[in-house]
């Protein structure tokens, strides 16, 4: 049997398990989204759009329920977010509200995601990993990375794929 690279499958947003990037079509250009484990029905799903270019809006997006059952690829493996190390506010004090940013608790990473409402409340925080959201109060410092890059790997990291970045406003 042939071998395919990067490892996709096209499927729905609410099909993709949490956790899992997906690429989605809107408007002739690719969005890359991380799949939560918020699901409201079958038909509906949350996810963090990774690399939105919406005017007036953070890059990175928690959406709620996303509506749009489309089908859409999805990576279902070697994907990897690769931080960068030389972008760090290891107190949280200047970027842990920022949205896009990834955010060190205990032995997990979560993204911080605003939110299209613009509303006060402080944007949610997604588990890279699981897709889960963040719901404790976060204890003490929070080492706070300003900067990542999401790639596709072969097993045998001898090929790569760039699907999108991030890198926080200096």
């Amino acid at each position: 049997m042939n071998k395919v690279f990067p490892p996709i499958k096209t499927l729905t947003p609410p099909q993709a398990a949490p956790g899992s990037i997906i690429a989605i079509s809107r408007s002739s250009e690719i969005i890359f989204a991380l799949v939560t484990t918020q699901k409201s029905n079958e038909e509906r799903v949350s996810i963090v759009l990774l690399n939105a270019r919406r005017p007036n809006y953070p890059s990175v997006i928690f959406v709620d329920n996303w509506r749009l059952t489309e089908p859409c690829l999805c990576y279902s493996s070697g994907v990897e977010f690769e931080i960068n190390t030389d972008l760090i506010d290891p107190r949280g004090n200047d970027w842990w509200e920022t949205p896009g940013v990834i955010v060190s608790i205990a032995d997990q990473f979560y993204i911080r995601a605003g939110r299209f409402d613009h509303s006060f409340i402080l944007p949610p925080l997604i588990n890279i990993q699981t897709g889960d959201l963040f719901s404790g109060q976060p204890q003490g410092n929070l080492w706070t990375f300003g900067g990542w890059t999401l790639w596709v790997k072969d097993k045998d990291h001898k090929r790569a794929i760039n699907l999108c970045d991030f890198k926080v406003a200096t």
